[in-house]
């Protein structure tokens, strides 16, 4: 099973997903800090000049995986990259699960939901770093598990901290997944000795390896800190603004999406930590629930529930006097239910329809028509995230405000020759903004009828505006 969802990966990775918003704005920002990118553009601009050049923002391991991926395979290769890194840790997690449940069935089981889990591998699939970070996490926790009663202990310790700190500085919403890692640090502390002086110094030793290991990745914006002070500023007031619309319907969409993070890893997590003193577990849930429904944390970040979710089962399934309990029957059958679910979903019904859309994420076919009308090496804003490798591998300036709330577009509009939209409705400029930087409209690309509407699901269709200068020169030649 777990080969055919390989193999049903593999093969439609380069029509399975388009391009995400995420991911283009995580490889954007890392481009500084390898390309040694221009001061003249950018596609997360934010008014400062050196924010702009450089890789300011912390989460920015990820990121440099990727782009250094591109560098070296293209748009395709960052897809490829996080595939493999799939695997691995998917790989990780029957480790731990095996080692922490001494059952190979239930840590078969767990890994194979994990690797066909809807939300992590249409993230692989589209392009999120997330399975780096959480990588980061498993590696760490099989790392500990393996340590458990060694003499090499305490150098796991130092390294799964270390490990910890790597998947924050991956993507910040992993210190959701912390939790786990802190349960299993105390497990080998508590295993390895009785003595309360030993067991801080072996807490001690984790959490130097956390914070050294934090030091040195946070070094460049140390030295730099006025400009990433700027930069966090800057992100933390786009992802603290409300959702629009009414706040209790978002609050029942957000509550209703949980279905696809069963409900059931839940209940395990909280009677397992709540009898390990690891309450608060909940608390943090529920106050990362209201946060995540009323602001624009987003739905995505509930994968990095998943590793305090298999902490929790594990240790469930490992303790023979909680093995034949109602709540493991439970548990253990709603794992087999929603993984055949899942496996349903993603290799037969999504591999499906991503062959059906399969002709509208043809990405050679779209950076062909996009060369024939805008051609290469010009400099155009994009309001549209899809069409970025596509730009890069053409040779683009490309210009667009990045979450600076309040920043004038029309400075980056003076610089370009070309308005590109991917909403055909106009999204972050206004009509009237584009009419006084010399824009008219040119013509619909990428798409095969008049009433089609834009869709997630495939490139375009994109309405493309061409600055009425560029036209008047060409006329008079």
């Amino acid at each position: 099973m777990a080969v055919a969802a390989l193999v049903a990966y593999a093969v439609t990775l380069p029509f399975g997903a388009v391009t995400w918003y995420d991911n283009v704005v995580i490889s954007e920002i890392a481009r500084g800090g390898i390309t040694h990118k221009a001061l003249d553009w950018s596609v997360v601009a934010t008014g400062n000049a050196a924010a702009d050049s450089q890789s300011w923002a912390t989460y920015y391991i990820g990121g440099w995986l990727t782009e250094c991926a591109y560098q070296l395979g293209g748009w395709m290769a960052p897809k490829a990259l996080l595939l493999v890194i799939y695997v691995l840790t998917a790989a990780l997690l029957f480790f731990y699960a095996r080692r922490r449940s001494g059952s190979v069935p239930f840590a078969a089981a767990l890994s194979l939901f994990f690797f066909v889990f809807p939300r992590v591998a249409y993230g692989v699939k589209s392009g999120r770093v997330d399975m780096v970070a959480l990588f980061f996490v498993f590696a760490a926790l099989a790392l500990l598990v393996w340590a458990r009663g060694m003499r090499y202990r305490m150098a796991a310790l130092f390294i799964s901290g270390a490990l910890g700190a790597c998947s924050v500085f991956t993507w910040m919403t992993a210190v959701i997944a912390l939790p786990a890692l802190a349960w299993e640090v105390d497990d080998v502390v508590r295993a390895s000795s009785r003595s309360w002086r030993l067991r801080f110094y072996g807490y001690g030793v984790s959490v130097a390896g956390f914070l050294l290991a934090a030091f040195l990745l946070a070094l460049p914006f140390l030295m730099d800190w006025g400009t990433t002070l700027e930069g966090l500023k800057a992100n933390l007031a786009y992802n603290l603004q409300g959702r629009s619309g009414d706040k209790m319907a978002q609050l029942m969409v957000y509550f209703k999406s949980l279905v696809a993070l069963p409900g059931f890893f839940l209940l395990g997590a909280v009677a397992i930590f709540s009898r390990r003193r690891f309450w608060i577990l909940g608390i943090g849930f529920v106050i990362f629930s209201v946060f995540t429904a009323l602001t624009k944390a987003g739905t995505a970040r509930m994968i990095y529930f998943i590793p305090s979710m298999v902490v929790a089962l594990s240790a469930l399934v490992g303790e023979q006097e909680m093995r034949r309990t109602v709540l493991a029957r439970l548990c253990m059958a709603a794992l087999g239910i929603v993984m055949i679910l899942s496996y349903v979903r993603m290799v037969a019904l999504r591999t499906a329809e991503d062959f059906r859309y399969r002709d509208r994420r043809d990405v050679a076919a779209v950076q062909e028509e996009l060369e024939s009308v805008i051609g290469r090496n010009a400099s155009v804003y994009t309001d549209t995230f899809q069409a970025y490798y596509i730009g890069r591998d053409l040779g683009w300036k490309q210009y667009r405000v990045g979450s600076v709330k309040g920043l004038d577009p029309m400075p980056y509009l003076a610089k370009c020759d070309w308005y590109l939209n991917g909403w055909c409705e106009l999204d972050g400029v206004t009509e009237e903004q584009l009419v006084a930087a010399g824009f008219r409209f040119e013509k619909v690309i990428c798409s095969r009828g008049e009433d089609e509407k834009v869709s997630a699901q495939k490139y375009g269709p994109y309405k493309v505006y061409r600055k009425v200068r560029e036209l008047r020169v060409k006329e008079l030649r």
